[in-house]
């Protein structure tokens, strides 16, 4: 099941994946976690939270003033490969599809490109590394007025 989540909910997995346990939980916040229309999306099966996402009312400079910054998005790695990402980007696409954007870009650590292309993602730039993180691409998806999930 899909639910919105507070950013303090988010912490323990952003650690746990995305910083390898090497950060506590609460290093792992992001700027503009708790600004005016950011929100969260977490997967909960059998009442624990086994993935996330963040999004953030952030255009891309290159995109015009309707986008939204994917941010933070993880899974517990013995809930990966199931489908459940690709369950919380079709919410999230209807969700801000009815928010009246018009597309979500992210910054896509290099292991996760194939998940996004597969979700209709494109990439807008080249190869870029994060200190301490990794090789990343920034990515981007138009969201359909017609039919968001596409």
């Amino acid at each position: 099941m899909i639910r919105f989540i507070t950013t303090a909910e988010t912490l323990a997995i952003r650690s746990e994946i995305l910083r390898n346990g090497e950060l506590l939980p609460e290093q792992c916040r992001f700027e503009g976690d708790d600004e005016p229309g950011a929100f969260h999306l977490g997967y909960f099966q059998s009442g624990l939270l086994v993935s996330i996402a963040s999004f953030h009312n952030q255009p891309h400079p290159d995109y015009g003033p309707d986008g939204f910054q994917l941010r933070g998005m993880a899974t517990l790695t013995e809930f990966q490969g199931k489908g459940i990402g690709k369950q919380i980007i079709q919410f999230a696409m209807i969700y801000l599809q009815q928010q009246g954007a018009a597309y979500v870009w992210c910054n896509a650590r290099k292991v996760a490109y194939n998940f996004y292309l597969a979700l209709q993602f494109s990439f807008i730039s080249g190869e870029f590394e994060i200190k301490g993180i990794g090789l990343h691409r920034k990515m981007l998806r138009k969201i359909d007025k017609q039919n968001p999930t596409i």
